[in-house]
């Protein structure tokens, strides 16, 4: 298999599904339980590890509206 460049370079890529699944898993350990998590195959033909498209889109559908910041946005220091 001949890998494409990555249009995603920042995001860690791993050469399974299982591995990216486990980097999953562990994510949702350590941090709320959120299960908007997904890992999805890239076309650069690795694996990587994000949100789920509905739930990224709910999100900036709230940010846009005003209820929130976007994904991504820095959060303000109160």
């Amino acid at each position: 298999m001949t890998l494409k460049k990555c249009p995603r370079p920042e995001k860690q890529a791993y050469p399974t599904e299982q591995a990216a699944l486990r980097h999953r898993n562990d994510l949702r350990f350590r941090r709320d339980g959120s299960s908007d998590l997904v890992a999805y195959l890239c076309t650069c033909g690795l694996w990587h590890v994000g949100h789920s498209q509905q739930r990224l889109d709910a999100r900036i559908s709230a940010a846009l509206r005003g209820k929130r910041p976007l994904p991504g946005a820095k959060r303000k220091a109160w």
